[in-house]
């Protein structure tokens, strides 16, 4: 099959695009397929979507020409964390605290919207020569001939590379078209999002409490305001979206039991559910999945983008080791290096978040006062904090 290029990566989001620029960059000829609109232009108005940048994706996103190119006023580093549970306070020694100082860091890690982390990347990848961006382009086929793979589009279009990428969500097109099964389990969650500002200062620390019903999350923004991530069940959700500005508010106050002082949301609150998916397999004949479309975590931990920054790490890795050899980018024994890494490691953040989740939830009295015990314990070893806080970090 004559091919237009050597890979086609599927979705245009932050991991489809960092794809696409570490491939593009390495010499490989890439075409980019995004089911919406491309923009090209800065964010005009603030997002509400932001991601916690690990060590590991920063460095990712520096080699890529990418993160010198998001605004220095958008980057918002956190040098501290603090957790704790609701049947305690947020300054006891039973409450987790992190700081960078401990490890003889600067910071833990940037809040930064998607929305910039998405624009800077487009930025290099319209000035790679090797990347060609296409819109508006809904894949509805493809099809593997002889080491290479067709891609068939809504608007009558096609394209042929020697592997695609599909890195096109949760709810991927090239998962199902491959076949590919995925097991899923729903949180009979929602999260929240929204900007608010806070009375008090955010100590450049994101500060997160752990209810029943699910946690809290303040991530420091400007010097007072926070981005919010409240993940509580389906009625509880559908019932803090109907209140008002100001009864909205007051919830929050409560629930993150006042420790940031008085609050006032500033921005549209926006919700989505919230749920644990992973595809059974990551690779396919000329074919590989990334981000979203091969795991999706609970955002408690804040490492779902982080996650998809690794996958794209490991497919370069493995696809330049490839071509040293002479093989061809689709070669499903290659693809095989990728896959045992990348589930590997995925898997133990999901089940290690999956496992946080449920400790956290659970009400029994026993078991509030074990995981309260266990987190007084690990406060006060060195060691532990150092380990914990090192793997936030990447």
């Amino acid at each position: 099959m004559k091919t237009d290029c050597d890979v086609i990566v599927v979705g245009g989001g932050m991991v489809g695009l960092a794809m696409a620029v570490t491939l593009g960059q390495a010499g490989f000829r890439v075409i980019v397929l995004e089911s919406g609109k491309i923009s090209k232009s800065r964010p005009a108005a603030p997002g509400l979507r932001v991601s916690a940048i690990s060590h590991a994706s920063r460095a990712l996103l520096t080699t890529a020409d990418a993160w010198e190119r998001v605004p220095t006023d958008k980057i918002h580093p956190f040098s501290g964390m603090r957790v704790w549970d609701a049947s305690v306070n947020a300054r006891s020694e039973r409450a987790l605290a992190f700081h960078s100082a401990d490890l003889g860091e600067l910071d833990l890690g940037c809040i930064v919207e998607n929305q910039w982390v998405q624009w800077a990347l487009t930025q290099v990848a319209v000035e790679t020569t090797e990347i060609a961006l296409k819109a508006d382009k809904r894949v509805e086929d493809l099809v593997v001939e002889n080491d290479a793979v067709r891609v068939f589009c809504d608007d009558q279009t096609q394209y042929a590379g020697q592997l695609v990428v599909g890195a096109d969500g949760a709810n991927s097109g090239v998962r199902a078209l491959c076949r590919i099964e995925s097991w899923q389990s729903s949180y009979e969650q929602r999260a929240i999002v929204c900007n608010i500002a806070t009375e008090k200062a955010h100590e450049q620390t994101a500060w997160q409490r752990f209810l029943d019903t699910g946690p809290i999350a303040f991530l420091p923004l400007t010097e007072q305001a926070c981005s919010i991530v409240w993940s509580t069940t389906d009625s509880a959700a559908a019932q803090l979206l109907e209140l008002d500005d100001h009864a909205f508010n007051a919830a929050v106050y409560e629930a993150s039991d006042g420790v940031l002082g008085q609050l006032c949301v500033t921005s549209e609150r926006l919700s989505f559910p919230l749920s644990m998916q992973s595809a059974r397999r990551y690779i396919a004949p000329c074919v590989a999945l990334a981000g979203d479309a091969a795991h999706v975590v609970h955002p408690l931990a804040g490492q779902g983008v982080n996650l998809g920054f690794g996958d794209v790490v490991a497919l370069q890795r493995v696809l330049l080791a490839g071509r040293e050899r002479g093989d061809r980018p689709g070669d499903l024994w290659a693809l095989r290096a990728y896959e045992r890494e990348r589930k590997y490691e995925n898997r133990k953040m999901m089940l290690a978040v999956d496992g946080l989740h449920r400790l956290f939830r659970a009400s029994q009295p026993w078991v509030t006062q074990t995981r309260s015990l266990g987190m007084g314990l690990v406060n006060n070893s060195g060691f532990l904090k150092r380990f914990f806080a090192r793997g936030a970090m990447g």
